[in-house]
This record gives structure tokens, sequence and C-alpha cells, in this order.
């Protein structure tokens, strides 16, 4: 799986080819260590007092963790796949604003919380068939945006 940076730069992360073992990166923005499990595509994604893009790529998207503290954290899905049994992704965002460029042809269930915050999902037709992001989490003190492209 490949994530892209805002600025250009990429992390790629590889794995064992028997998919049994997680594959190991160090965010070159801190040294905290990042885990991700090949056999669910998982991605975590985090922004504290920063300003973020974030590109995913995915052959098989199936369960990811958002959070946003005090920050703006901007997630592109348009070149990820999504597994057509269903994908999650959690919401924590506070203080903050997260948004969400997610593929039109997603069917999108939205059961995020907000307490004193917003979300600002633009008109979208849910489409007859395809694969299906399950968002839950909560929003307090600042706003989910989901656009569809």
């Amino acid at each position: 799986m490949n994530v892209e940076n805002g600025d250009g730069s990429k992390q790629n992360f590889t794995f064992s080819s028997d998919g049994t073992k997680e594959g190991t990166n160090f965010n070159k923005d801190s040294n905290r260590e990042r885990q991700y499990d090949a056999r669910q595509d998982f991605i975590r994604m985090e922004a504290t007092f920063t300003d973020r893009t974030r590109y995913v790529r995915s052959e098989n998207f199936t369960d990811g963790s958002v959070e946003c503290n005090f920050a703006s954290l901007r997630v592109y899905f348009d070149q990820a796949k999504f597994n057509p049994n269903g994908s999650h992704l959690n919401i924590d965002c506070n203080f903050g604003q997260i948004v969400l460029y997610i593929p039109h042809t997603v069917n999108v269930i939205n059961n995020v919380t907000t307490t004193l915050g917003g979300i600002s999902d633009s008109t979208h037709h849910m489409p007859q068939s395809g694969p299906t992001l399950t968002l839950n989490g909560d929003v307090s003190f600042g706003n989910l945006k989901i656009y569809y492209i």
C-alpha cells in the first residue's frame, strides 16, 4: 500500500508474502512507529496542530482511523479501491477539520456523532451497487466534510 504525502513525498509499506506479519513504517514527521496490517489494508492518519493532505492508494481498503486535534486534515480516497465486503473508517476530530474526498461510486453510511461540531455531506445520491464505506466516530468542536469526486 502506498500513501502519498501532500508535500509530494511517498510512504511505501511492504509486507510479508503470506500476509501474516505486520509492516512497520516510521513517519518522517515524527519518530512514532506506525503499524499497518497488509491483510486488511489498514491506514492510520493523525494531525495535531498542523495542516495536512494525504492521498490513499490501496487495492483493497478495508479499515482505517483518522484523528485530527486542533488541525486540518484532507484525505483523498480517489485512488483507493474499496473492499467489496465493506470498509470502515473511524473519525476522531477535536477542535479541527477533516475533509474526506470519496469516489462517487462508493456508498457512504455516516454514523459519526457530533458534540458542538458539524458534519457537511455534499449532496450525494447513493449508487445502487458498489462498495460501502461506514464512517464511525465523533466530532467535538470541529467539522467533518465529505465530498464525492
